[in-house]
Parts: C-alpha cells; sequence; structure tokens
C-alpha cells in the first residue's frame, strides 16, 4: 500500500491544491474563522513542510482580519511564499475599534503590483473613510477583481460612504461590486474602461445620480454583466446606452405606481440583452408591463428570459389589488412562453 508520505512532490502540491477551501473567498459572515488546510498540511513533517511552502499557488489566497495580527501573517504569505504569484486578498475589519486601515494598507499597497482580487468587507462609514484616504491614489495594475461590502449588523443600513479608490488607475478591472456602500459619481475611465461586471447593491442614490450611473455604463464598452440593486428615486433621464450588455439585474420600490417599471425599463437601450431580472415588482406593476405592446423607445430583440422577483415575504397591498391576483401564483411559465415569472 502506497503512503501519503510516499508519493512525489508534484502530487502532493496537486492534492494540496485540489483540496484547498476556496469557498472562504465567499464568505462575508461577521465572525468566520479561516481554516487553512496549507497550515495543517506543512506542519505535518519536513517535507511535506518545504513542498508545501514552496508551491506559491497555495499562498495566493490571503485573509487579513483586523486586530489578529494580519499584517504579520500578510508579509509572511505574501512576500515570502507567493512570490510573484498573483495574489487574492480579503481584507474583512473585526469588531475592534482600532485604526486597523492605517497598520494594514501602507504593508498592503507595497504588493499591490501584485494583487489580482481585492474584497474588502467593512462595518462603517468611518472605516470606509479611512481606507479610501490609504488608496485613493494608489495604482493597482494587475487588480482584475474588486469588492467593497458592508457587514454591518445592522441590517437597515444604508451606508453613504463614497467609493473612491485607486485614482491613478486599474488598467485590468473587470469586475466591481459596491454592496452597501455608495459609488463616488462620477467615476474616472481609469476604473471602468475594462469592466465586463458592475454590481451597486443596496444603497440609494439621489435623482442627478442616476443619470451619472449611465454615464458611467457609457464608459464601459465591454459591459456584459449589470446589476443594480439600489433604490431608484426617479427614472434616469439620460438612457442607459449599453450594446454589449447580457445580463440586467434591477430592482423596482414597492412603493412605486404600477407605471414605474415600464418607465425605466424603456431608459435602456440594451439590443443584445438575453437575460433581464426584475426585483421587488408586485403584481400590479407586472400587469402593466405585460399589457403593453411596446415600450416607446426601448426593444430586446434577443431577450430570452425575463424574470420578475417579488422581494418581500409578507403580506402585500398588491394582494388584494384585482390587476395583482393573476400574477401572484405564477412559478413557471407556459410551455410556449419567453418568460420566467418566479414568486418567492
Amino acid at each position: 500500500m502506497t503512503t501519503i508520505s510516499s508519493l512525489p512532490n508534484e502530487l502532493l502540491v496537486a492534492i494540496a491544491v485540489a483540496g484547498k477551501e476556496h469557498n472562504e473567498a465567499e464568505n462575508w459572515e461577521m465572525h468566520s474563522t479561516t481554516w487553512k488546510a496549507e497550515w495543517t498540511l506543512s506542519h505535518l513533517s519536513r517535507r511535506f513542510s518545504n513542498v508545501i511552502i514552496g508551491a506559491p499557488e497555495l499562498w495566493a489566497l490571503v485573509e487579513m482580519v483586523s486586530g489578529k495580527g494580519s499584517v504579520e501573517i500578510l508579509e509572511l504569505l505574501c512576500l515570502e511564499r507567493s512570490r510573484a504569484y498573483k495574489i487574492s486578498i480579503i481584507l474583512r475589519q473585526s469588531s475592534l475599534p482600532h485604526h486597523w486601515a492605517y497598520q494594514i494598507v501602507p504593508h498592503l499597497s507595497r504588493i499591490l503590483t501584485t494583487i489580482q482580487s481585492l474584497r474588502i468587507a467593512l462595518r462603517t462609514d468611518d472605516a470606509l473613510e479611512m481606507l479610501m484616504d490609504s488608496l485613493r491614489d494608489i495604482a493597482a495594475p494587475r487588480l482584475q477583481h474588486l469588492e467593497v461590502v458592508c457587514i454591518t449588523e445592522e441590517h437597515n443600513h444604508v451606508g453613504f460612504g463614497a467609493i473612491t479608490i485607486f485614482l491613478s488607475g486599474a488598467p485590468r478591472l473587470s469586475f466591481l461590486k459596491i454592496d452597501g456602500f455608495m459609488l463616488q459619481l462620477p467615476a474616472l475611465p481609469l476604473l471602468t474602461a475594462s469592466l465586463t461586471h458592475l454590481e451597486l447593491r443596496t444603497a440609494q442614490y439621489c435623482d442627478p445620480d442616476i443619470d451619472r450611473i449611465a454615464a458611467i455604463t457609457a464608459q464601459c464598452p465591454f459591459l456584459a454583466r449589470l446589476h443594480l440593486d439600489i433604490t431608484f428615486e426617479s427614472v434616469a433621464h439620460n438612457r442607459f446606452h449599453i450594446p454589449t450588455l447580457k445580463f440586467l439585474y434591477i430592482s423596482i420600490s414597492e412603493f412605486e405606481d404600477s407605471d414605474f417599471l415600464p418607465k425605466n425599463l424603456d431608459s435602456f437601450d440594451t439590443p443584445a440583452l438575453t437575460e433581464l431580472i426584475v426585483g421587488g415588482t408586485h403584481g400590479d406593476q407586472i400587469s402593466q408591463l405585460l399589457s403593453l405592446t411596446g415600450l416607446p423607445h426601448s426593444s430586446f430583440p434577443a431577450l430570452l428570459s425575463l424574470s420578475f422577483a417579488l422581494a418581500c415575504t409578507d403580506s402585500c397591498p398588491c394582494e388584494t389589488d384585482p390587476d395583482s391576483l393573476p400574477f401572484l401564483t405564477i412559478s413557471s411559465p407556459r410551455p410556449s412562453s419567453p418568460y420566467c415569472l418566479i414568486s418567492p
């Protein structure tokens, strides 16, 4: 019987890479702990230590949690073990009130040229301001994936802190997600020229900002996915002209009139769109949309899937609205229908 200690070094590394827990990169829970298999394997024996520490691909995902000695870990992992390998970093603010950003960012900025993915989880607008002060004027030449997420325990929190970062340029940035905070408007073309995926979530933008968001998308010649899970106070005056867009998610407030949904959709000029999801809709809004023979300015000739997702789980006023009743229990499309109507 062959034991693991008799396996060649290349196979040991392959096993470690296959078993590496990538799901921690998606974990934004407040009190999560990171269990790294590479730490365990590197302590089993001297040979295992040499093999695991000598494999930079195993040290390319680094989680930094404020107040837990993360700066020293970052120095060790990123500068010594990951070497020139492209790095993905999760920067998570703990519940400690220290000025953690000023301790971590100097170390972060030294290796910024190798960072490919950066995910930042913050609790407060103050923490965001501290971080932005340190990263505002820095360039990120290899950065492809950037997320800034609010993880406050106040579930109704709507952040008003503005994201202004990497003003010196991030030419390879293709994925940008802002959740719980606001994107500073207008955004510089240095951040948007290569974007293919843009998500703006859980924030409230005033009327002029909607037109500025439309202007941002006009700076994204390769944008394929747009997720706008934000509160629209009005319909955009300037239309969204995005000829490359394939996927669109928008949310509609439950307090809007039944004609608000058609008016919003009419502001999108997206001829290549194949999938459209509308969140927060109610039966009266769906009824108003589907009763139309067309929109004044927009058409979606390539559309293959249209989904309506009802956000609330409690009783809604539309349950007693006669126009809403036919749409309250729809869960699957008719065989000949191109639509997929989703109820909660």
